[in-house]
Order: structure tokens, then C-alpha cells, then sequence
């Protein structure tokens, strides 16, 4: 029987693609939620240590959880600090519901226990509201940003169709892909009201938009952001749809490597 996505696979894999321990100690609180580290991290103090390459956080999107990355990381590889966090409310064991604000300041939270002076962030969709609300309110702590999925403002008709097309998963389907239905309704129901054009316009950082190349109405979502944005460029992922980070993770992670060297 299938088992959903647990925090210490995420770690593993992140172990995996990096040549360092990710061992806390063991009075280290170790839920974000009660200050302890995003999933996957490694803190590492720098003294006396040779300059470590800018931190990345990798925030996923709705219908989607942390070891959706696990491509991404792996093409990464080692060398880099990464952290992909659970978006807060939409964790299944996690109390309480999706508010964008608490999310980026949970990111924040975590990457000061992380020691991290500043790091790039990397969002899809709901994940890039979050890197996005936190580039806007925090520069000084977010260097670059990519987004791939977000959008300007969500059409009611889109959350729609996410709702039905969430509500005729099997359950078991989405146990599996560690997917709390009842938690991503509520969040579909949170970004119908949700307007991003101030906090867009806010973000002085350099931007990549990152859209799958076969997905028109991404790419017009796209536009609509990098037109909103100080200092934002598209650029296409060939050969995926939506999801690029998941359709294709090789060519996702390139660009990332690209543009946040």
C-alpha cells in the first residue's frame, strides 16, 4: 500500500545531493512550527568555513508537496544549502489553515534558524505567492526569485476547476501523493480573493518567470507578472505543460542554476 510523503524522505534526499551531514542536534526543535528547521535543511555555521554558495529555498505548489522537488534538487546537486518547506496549511498533520502572509514569515523564520543571511527563493504557483510576498516585505534577506505559475489575480473559473478536479481524485491517490483534500479546498477558497499587483510591483529583485512552453494560458499568466514587475524576464521550459519544475525538472533546474549563479 502506498504511503504518503514524510518530512525524512525529503531530508534523505537532500543528504543525498549534498557532501555534508544534516544532522541537528538533538535538542534542536525540529518542526517549523515550533521553530525548528524547514524540511531538508542542513544549518551550518560559517566560521572558518569557505564561502558557501547563496542558500535556496524551494517552495512548492497547491496539489503538490516538498518531495515534488526531488528532481530538481538532484540536478542541483552538491554543493548548494536547499530547503523546501511545506507551505503552511496545506500540510496534513499541520493545524490550521492557508494565510499568505504566515507562510512567508514562516520561510523568514526558518531561514534566520537557519542562519541564512540572504538566499534565493523559487515558488510554483501558491509557493511563488509566498517567495513573492516574502521578496516584497523582506529584500534585504531575498536576493533573486523565480516564480513559475503565479498569477496576477486567480480567475474564479480556474479555482473552479481545481476544486472539481481535487474532488474527483480518489482519496487514496492523493494519501499518497500527501495531499489533504479538506486543506487544499480551503486554500483554493483563500486565492479567489487574493489581488498580487502591489506586492508585485514591490519587488525590486531580479525576477525569472519561468513558463512550460506548452502551457498558453501560463504564458499569458506570465506575461501579466513580468509587466507588473521592476525587473522580471520570461523564459520558457521546453517540453513542459503547467508544472514545469515536475514535467521538466532537468530543464527547470538549469534555468535556476542560470540565473541565480
Amino acid at each position: 500500500m502506498s504511503t504518503s510523503p514524510t518530512d525524512d524522505d525529503f531530508d534523505r534526499l537532500l543528504n543525498q545531493a549534498r557532501d555534508t551531514p544534516a544532522d541537528a542536534p538533538s535538542d534542536a526543535p525540529t518542526d517549523p512550527a515550533d521553530g525548528g528547521p524547514l524540511e531538508g535543511t542542513d544549518p551550518r555555521a560559517d566560521a572558518g568555513e569557505p564561502a558557501q554558495p547563496t542558500p535556496l529555498a524551494l517552495i512548492h505548489g497547491i496539489g503538490s508537496n516538498p518531495i515534488d522537488w526531488q528532481d530538481v534538487v538532484s540536478r542541483i546537486g552538491a554543493g548548494r544549502p536547499m530547503a523546501a518547506p511545506w507551505v503552511d496549511g496545506l500540510k496534513p498533520t499541520q493545524k490550521g489553515g492557508f494565510d499568505l502572509q504566515q507562510c512567508a514569515s514562516a520561510v523568514l523564520y526558518n531561514s534566520d534558524v537557519m542562519t541564512w543571511r540572504e538566499f534565493d527563493a523559487v515558488g510554483q504557483d501558491i509557493g511563488g505567492m509566498v517567495a513573492a510576498t516574502l521578496a516584497a516585505e523582506h529584500p534585504e534577506k531575498v536576493r533573486r526569485l523565480v516564480l513559475s505559475g503565479v498569477f496576477v489575480q486567480m480567475p474564479k473559473m480556474a479555482v473552479r476547476m481545481q476544486k472539481l478536479a481535487l474532488q474527483a481524485q480518489p482519496r487514496n491517490n492523493l494519501v499518497a501523493q500527501g495531499i489533504d483534500r479538506g486543506r487544499t479546498l480551503a486554500a483554493l477558497d483563500s486565492l479567489a480573493g487574493i489581488d498580487l499587483r502591489e506586492t508585485l510591483a514591490a519587488v525590486q529583485q531580479p525576477t525569472l518567470v519561468l513558463v512550460g512552453a506548452n502551457d498558453r494560458a501560463g504564458s499569458i499568466m506570465a506575461k501579466q507578472v513580468v509587466e507588473l514587475m521592476p525587473d522580471a524576464r520570461i523564459e520558457q521550459v521546453p517540453g513542459a505543460g503547467r508544472r514545469a519544475s515536475i514535467d521538466a525538472p532537468e530543464a527547470f533546474a538549469d534555468a535556476v542554476i542560470a540565473f541565480t549563479a
